[in-house]
């Protein structure tokens, strides 16, 4: 929970702008700033974002979904970067394929931050969350998914001749049964319960119609078993979420942020100075500004000469 004590001068005023005492934020509301989202279950936590690509096929872009358990990759070609694409890739794709997941984020991108991708996760029980702007690392498993999606293909057409619509599909088989170092695990094992057959073990035994019924029965129990026993070597191996604040700022501090959208090497570096009203273990929120800005990308603001 975070405490913005109402006798600063800072508390004072949000809480006489929002007309209500404003003692503290609940933590729902900053859940995109964490150092890192618990999940427990296969498809309960997604991040996404779109990557760019050559028009093919009538699309240029790839919609990337991960889930943040198992690390499993679902990636759509889509037309054009919107919240229309988002709404039915998840209407027509992933829900009917995984469920409804719990919770999605994403980046500040306009397709993300859109009222028509609002009313369809609202209606859902989606809870619909943001990185910290010019943070990559908040999207850190989508963004290296991008990366070896990209790098994947690339490596794909040029062996076969295929188009990159074409090639996806044999991307994402090597993404999915590919083994994780931190879990000793592929996404396929984690949501299978078994190594995905790749055509180099010998084939398997023919079942008896007669049997089948029985040994599909046990096949479910050992799934179960097996399953069971993977989620907690999977669960065992994610990092524990920030135990403290990674930053000594406080509200009513001053600081200066990066500005990454400069656009000559000799403009100023940092922009400034701006006034902290919220903060978190891992970003703040300043005056003027309406998204949270990580933490790495402010220092304090240098004190202002003294005058005579």
């Amino acid at each position: 929970m975070l405490i913005i004590g109402t006798q600063h001068p800072t508390g004072m005023l949000l809480s006489n702008i929002l007309g209500v005492k404003l003692d503290y934020l609940d933590n729902d509301i900053l859940w995109e700033t964490r150092k890192r989202m618990r999940t427990w279950e296969p498809f309960e936590y997604l991040m996404m974002d779109f990557i760019e690509l050559n028009p093919c096929r009538g699309k240029k872009y790839c919609l990337v979904f991960v889930d943040m358990f198992s690390k499993w990759v679902e990636v759509f070609p889509t037309g054009k970067a919107d919240a229309a694409a988002v709404a039915k890739a998840l209407l027509t794709e992933l829900i009917p394929r995984w469920g409804i997941p719990r919770k999605l984020s994403s980046d500040r991108g306009s397709h993300f931050l859109n009222k028509v991708l609002d009313k369809v996760t609202e209606q859902l029980g989606i809870r619909l969350k943001f990185h910290c702007a010019y943070h990559p690392q908040s999207g850190g498993a989508v963004e290296r998914a991008n990366g070896t999606i990209k790098n994947r293909l690339t490596k794909v057409m040029a062996e076969t001749g295929l188009d990159w619509v074409q090639a996806l599909p044999i991307v994402l088989t090597g993404m999915r049964g590919r083994v994780h170092a931190a879990t000793g695990l592929s996404p396929y094992e984690v949501i299978t319960g078994r190594p995905m057959r790749t055509g180099c073990q010998p084939p398997g035994l023919m079942l008896d119609k007669e049997l089948a019924d029985t040994r599909m029965v046990s096949y479910c129990v050992q799934l179960t078993n097996v399953l069971r026993s993977v989620h907690q070597q999977v669960k065992a191996a994610l990092p524990d979420p920030a135990s403290g604040p990674l930053h000594d700022l406080q509200p009513g501090d001053w600081v200066v942020i990066k500005d990454f959208r400069r656009k000559k090497w000799h403009q100023a570096r940092w922009r400034g100075p701006f006034q902290i009203l919220l903060t978190t273990p891992t970003a703040v929120r300043v005056e003027g500004r309406a998204s949270w800005v990580h933490a790495s990308h402010c220092k304090r603001a240098p004190p202002a000469p003294k005058e005579g």
